[in-house]
């Protein structure tokens, strides 16, 4: 059995840019949010300073 680098690479771009699109706000993305109640607001600094650190851990 063969694969063809260039189309397994162009099939990968095209999934990609296709999840793109779909969870895009142009087409289902606020829907999305709403549904999962997903605030997309920027996350707060120190918010994000305790999760690197819970992170760190060895």
């Amino acid at each position: 059995m063969e694969f063809d680098p260039l189309t397994i690479a162009i099939a990968a771009i095209l999934s990609f840019l296709t999840g793109w699109l779909w969870f895009s706000p142009l087409l289902f993305g606020k829907k999305f949010q709403s549904l999962i109640n997903c605030d997309a607001s920027p996350p707060k600094p120190e918010n994000m300073m305790y999760g690197m650190i819970a992170q760190w851990r060895d």
